[in-house]
Order: C-alpha cells, then structure tokens, then sequence
C-alpha cells in the first residue's frame, strides 16, 4: 500500500501561497523550505509544495481537494474567499455531500468538500 506523500503546484510566489493554504485550509500545517521548494507539512504525512515559475493550471477539471469537517465550515470558507474576491467555480449542496471549487491566487482550482461517512 502507498500513501500520498505530497503534491507540487508551480507558481510565481511559493511563500505567499504556502501561507494563503495555511491561512484557510491547513491552520497547523508548518511551512518548510525543502530543497528548491515551499512545502506546507499537515502533520499527518501529507505536503502542499510550491515550486517557483510560471503556474499553467489545467482548464479541464484538473483540481486537488481537502476534505472538510462538515458543511458549516465550507460555508464559512465560500464566504471568506468570496469576500477576498476570489472565484468560485462549483458550488453544490445535496443531502449528504457538500463542496466548493474556488480558483485559488495562482489559478489552481481547488475544491473542498464533506461527504457523509467519509472517510
């Protein structure tokens, strides 16, 4: 069995994106300069890393996701980025699923969602 480890997103200010991920997604995550890389540590295994240089974020669905506590907190960060003046690309509500998809400061799409008994 593998476990992910880390995505890498290439983007023009790697510091500056590590902090808007901890800021609203990842609060004890620990930022760390690793290499020539800015990687936001969840304390679980897991990194967001930055690599500095031009982003190219795919128009086609492409998107990393965090999963959320419960519906109330997505609703919360809908309102908080909106309010920063960032897109929301998906906004869906059903029974048991909730999620957001927002563009995020270097035009990657990401997407939080809850789902009922998951994990």
């Amino acid at each position: 069995m593998f476990k992910l480890a880390h995505v890498n997103l290439v983007v023009p200010a790697p510091l500056e994106l590590a902090e808007f991920y901890r800021r609203h997604l990842l609060p004890s995550g620990e930022i760390l300069t690793l290499g020539n890389s800015i990687h936001l540590r969840d304390g679980a295994g897991s990194d967001l890393a930055f690599t500095q240089g031009k982003p190219n974020p795919p128009r086609d669905g492409c998107h990393h996701g965090f999963l959320a506590d419960g519906p109330g907190q997505i609703d919360a960060l809908r309102d908080r980025l909106a309010a920063q003046g960032l897109t929301i690309t998906d906004d869906c509500t059903e029974p048991d699923f909730r999620s957001i998809k927002f563009l995020d400061p270097a035009g990657y799409e990401c997407e939080v969602y809850w789902e009922k008994g998951w994990p």
